[in-house]
Parts: structure tokens; sequence; C-alpha cells
């Protein structure tokens, strides 16, 4: 038996009460099981039948094992394996049907059954409407009636005002944003100056468009769950490294044609970005050759690991070379596999794992990993919000109040730039979903 605290009870009847609803809550707030009450009260008065869950697979078997622990009056299916055993799984009689996020274009295509809901977990996942994922949920809201849509996320609009356009579309098929995204860009949006690619809300804009989705989204104001300590750890470069990347910057700013079009100018200054993270890490990736350039970095991973000997540790790493050099490096260490994952996952939580190495990408949603340690280390900067946002959240979980320490490792200003850019990312997005609140937690 479970009670739900007075912000999920709110949360659950706006969902009640909101047939196409934009559901925001902080990662770890209990999305799923709030979605659950919902739908087993939907169930119960008969208002809906064949529920169809989508979300990335290790979020599906969150799921599953959600209404198991509470022994939740729902049935789920999760559809996986080879293509015979998902046409098997995909007639089965359950309450749910989950598809995960890669066999979606499949399930679209192959798909007879009939769903009067749709949910959607990591919501976000569909940001893109240029996606083929994005143009496949458009022919399944064309060939299907779904008389409840529910979409979930930590991390609605990581890159702001454009990621919000495709979500409610597929929650009002364009009624509040336009139907189309150059309508919506036309109509709110201005292009950068230079940038052309490059879009910000028209002045006063920003503020029509919260209003236009507000009373289908949902927010809570978190108080004083648990704190997350930030650190900058800062490591000089050998001399002829920072004239390398002196070099690098003034060719590449010397080397710009006028007549070269925007795109090119961005794809160039985007391979020069990368190869300047690299260079500070230690590395530089040359056509399918790697060469160490130092380990600077590398030493000030180890004296920040032996100054909190006693703790465990999750190190993300970005370039395939830095995984290299860090399993070479540190004792002690596993790499992330995720033909293993869920097995990584218990030793981690039971704190068999010292140090556990991943890629930012690996592990950013839905994982509960809060009981194994309280330290994440970026041993270089990522530009991506919601992996770098998702990421963290698996330490700093729900109700925790332990302390959560995030180490950010850096030697450049191309560095602290991409934190600092992080940083503004997730002020402007927190500033935004504050027109979502609708009900607090403390």
């Amino acid at each position: 038996m479970y009670i739900l605290d007075k912000y999920q009870r709110d949360c659950r009847n706006f969902i009640l009460n909101t047939p196409n609803s934009l559901i925001t809550l902080n990662m770890g707030l209990g999305k799923t099981l709030i979605t659950l009450d919902a739908l087993t009260v939907l169930k119960e008065f008969a208002y809906i039948d064949k529920i169809l869950l989508i979300s990335f697979p290790n979020i599906l078997h969150g799921w599953k094992s959600e209404i198991d622990k509470f022994n939740i009056n729902l049935s789920i299916q999760i559809v996986e394996g080879n293509q015979k055993e998902r046409l098997k799984q995909l007639n089965s009689d359950n309450d749910i049907v989950a598809i995960n996020i890669y066999n979606f274009k499949w399930f679209v295509e192959v798909n007879k059954i009939k769903f009067d809901c749709l949910i959607i977990d990591e919501s976000s996942a569909f940001k893109n409407p240029s996606s083929v994922r994005f143009k496949n949920i458009k022919i399944l809201l064309k060939k299907q009636y779904f008389k409840y849509k529910i979409l979930l996320s930590g991390t609605p609009n990581p890159n702001m005002y454009l990621d919000l356009w495709s979500q409610n579309y597929i929650l009002d098929m364009g009624k509040r944003l336009e139907p189309y995204i150059t309508k919506f860009k036309n109509k709110y949006m201005q292009k950068h100056p230079y940038l052309k690619s490059v879009y910000k809300p028209i002045d006063g804009m920003d503020k029509v468009v919260m209003d236009k989705i507000k009373d289908i989204s949902f927010n809570i104001e978190v108080k004083d769950i648990h704190k997350i300590n930030y650190y900058y750890k800062e490591h000089t470069l050998p001399n002829n490294i920072t004239e390398i990347i002196k070099d690098m910057k003034d060719n590449f700013i010397m080397n710009i044609d006028d007549n070269l079009d925007e795109n090119s100018i961005i794809n160039s200054a985007s391979v020069l970005y990368s190869k300047l993270l690299q260079i500070s890490s230690g590395g530089l990736i040359v056509g399918n050759e790697v060469k160490i350039l130092h380990l600077e970095r590398i030493k000030l991973l180890k004296e920040l690991l032996e100054s909190y000997d006693n703790e465990n540790f999750i190190i993300v790493y970005n370039f395939k070379f830095q995984r290299d050099l860090i399993m070479e490096n540190i004792k002690n260490i596993t790499l992330w596999d995720k033909k293993y994952a869920n097995n990584l996952i218990n030793k981690w939580n039971n704190k068999k794992i010292k140090y556990l190495l991943v890629h930012h990408g690996n592990i950013s949603h839905g994982v509960n990993m809060q009981h194994g340690g309280n330290n994440i280390i970026y041993f270089t900067p990522l530009n991506n919000l919601e992996n770098y946002l998702q990421l963290n959240k698996r330490l700093a979980r729900g109700k925790d109040k332990k302390i959560v320490n995030i180490f950010h490792l850096y030697s450049t200003n191309d560095d602290k730039k991409v934190y600092k850019s992080l940083e503004n990312k997730n002020f402007n997005m927190k500033k935004m979903l504050k027109g979502f609140i609708k009900s607090s937690v403390t």
C-alpha cells in the first residue's frame, strides 16, 4: 500500500482533470507512481482501457518495478526481444503495452491495436521536429484517437522554447503553439543576428508562449529536498599545449572565408570546439588515431580521488581516449557496459564498485543509483544539459537528504565556457518552468 504526498495528489488530480497534460516534475519526485495512480482511477471508472507507454528501455522496466513494488492494480507488458517475440507481446491482454523508444518506428508500422491513452516518459526525446521519431509520432496520432495523453519530463526544454513546440504538438496537434514549426518560429521567434539557425523569442513573446500552454502544464516548487554542491577543479597546462591551443584558434580565425555559408562556419567551429576540449583533457583524435599530449587531467583526477579515499565515485567521460586513459591510470575502476546494466547498478547500489566509469549518455534516464555513493566527477565538459541534469539526478533522488557532490575538471577558458553555458541553460529552463507551478513540496 502507498500514500501519496500532497504535491503528488495535486499532480494526480491535474492529470485526471486534464486529458492532455505535460508533467514537468523534477527528477526523482515520483512521476511514475503519480501517473500509475491516476491510471488506476481512469481504468476503474472506464475512462480508458488500453494504455500505450513509450520510453527508454530502463525506464520501462522501472515502471514494471513500481507496479510490483506498490502492488498497483495494473498489468504491463514490455515489448522487447526479436521481432517474433515483440509481435506476440504486442498482442497481449495487459493494461499497459510498453514500447521502447528504439523500437518505436517498428511499432508504428506494424501496430493494429487501438489505444485510448498515450504516455511518453521523458518526452524531450521527441523534442526535435525534424527527427524520424517525431515524424513517426505524427503518423501514430493520425491513426489513433487518444482520450488521454500524458507527457512526463524532468527536462522538457533544455534548449529553450523550440524544444516545447513538438511536445505540445503531441498533446494538442498545434492548437496552442501553431500546427507547424515554421509558423511557430515566424510568430514567436526571431533569428540570431549572425547565426541564422539559432532562434530566441521576440521581445515579450516568451511570456505569451508560456501562458498559452500553462493550462496543460504542471510543475511543483521544490524546497530543500536535497543539497547539491558544485565544485570546479582546475589544473594548468604545459606551455607547449597552451601554444598549440592558441595556434589552432588563430588559424581558425584567419582561415574563415567571407564566402562561406553559415552552416560551414558552424560546422568548422564545432570541429574546433571538440578538438580544444580533447586537447585540454589530454589528447587529440587525428583520423583513426589518438595522440596523447599530456597527463595533467589524469593527475588532477588522481589527486581528487585520493583526497576522498573513502568515497565511491561515478566518473563521466566524453571521448573514448579519455575512457582508455582513465582505465589505464586509475585502480579499482569498473567500466559501464549496457549488456550488464542491471548487474552493475545492483553492485553500485550495494557499494561493491569503488569507481564507476560511464559515458554521459549511458545512464542518464530513469536509473536509481542513490544508494551506492554521492559523488560524480566530470572528466571533461559536456554541452548536453539534459544528459548532465539527468545523470546528476541518478544520485540526488526523491526525498533523500544526503549531500551530493558534483566535481567539474577543467584547464582552459574554453572548458569554463562550456560549464557556464550549462549553468545558463539550466537557469533559464528553471525560470521558464516557474510558470507551470501549481503545487509545492518541502
